[in-house]
């Protein structure tokens, strides 16, 4: 039996760990908070700035979101720099899964126009191309280091896309004590739950030793590709590529 959910979200503002930790104790488990990464939003450049400020001023444009954290950073940076949340009611906005859509409404009160039926960059980028003029573009606000692979798509189908790094995720020092405490988690009733490849690479720099032996629920494939390539076991794969289909895996 699963008693325990170890969560290696980022710390930092736009960390997602505290409302997955709820969702966790209203199943009936103990979540455990491990952050081995710290997310910190990256200055706009002149040319960033520029191609944000048009896609907002020009009608039928998109942007798409490719995670939560993506969300969440943006709007604070409208928020900051630009003409604020409103700034989205003149454009066309597409989530990669339920969580990013979550997000989008939380952050500006409007639903996502567009969730595609695959969490995947690649077949996001597939399925949203047959929606877009040759003129539209769509900007994607992602991670430095996530995949550049969502724009690159679009741009082989004929349309036009722009992709920029809107924040960074740095690995993080984990204090001795909650170390300790997370190798001392028993095997057996322990699921260590990663939602992205970055945080995979984290964990292992930081703390390898002591995921021997315990249970290992990825968000999608191309996390379970790094659990793999660090030569540990997947446990379970999320069937939604998503923050509910974690949860539905758990209960699984």
């Amino acid at each position: 039996m699963i008693t325990t959910v170890v969560i290696t979200r980022p710390s930092g503002p736009y960390a997602g760990a505290e409302k997955l930790s709820r969702k966790i104790v209203e199943r009936g488990m103990k979540p455990f908070e491990f952050p081995v990464l710290s997310c910190e939003a990256l200055a706009l450049s002149a040319e960033h700035r520029a191609v944000v400020a048009e896609t907002l001023s020009t009608h039928g444009s998109w942007v798409a979101f490719l995670s939560p954290t993506a969300v969440f950073v943006f709007a604070d940076v409208l928020a900051r720099e630009f003409s604020g949340h409103d700034a989205l009611s003149r454009i066309s906005v597409a989530a990669q899964g339920s969580g990013t859509a979550a997000a989008i409404r939380e952050c500006f009160g409007r639903p996502a126009d567009f969730i595609p039926s695959v969490f995947v960059a690649e077949e996001f980028a597939k399925e949203l191309a047959p929606r877009l003029g040759s003129s539209q573009r769509v900007l994607v606000p992602q991670s430095s280091e996530g995949r550049d692979l969502f724009a690159p798509t679009l741009r082989t189908l004929g349309r036009q896309a722009y992709s920029f790094a809107l924040y960074g995720l740095c690995p993080r020092r984990v204090e001795v004590e909650r170390y300790e405490a997370f190798k001392a988690l028993s095997g057996e009733h322990t699921v260590v739950v990663f939602m992205s490849p970055s945080a995979v690479r984290a964990a292992v720099q930081e703390a390898g030793d002591a995921l021997a032996g315990k249970r290992i629920l990825s968000v999608g494939p191309i996390t379970s590709q790094a659990v793999r390539k660090a030569g540990l076991l997947v446990w379970r794969e999320a069937r939604e590529h998503s923050e509910e289909g974690v949860m539905e895996a758990l209960a699984r």
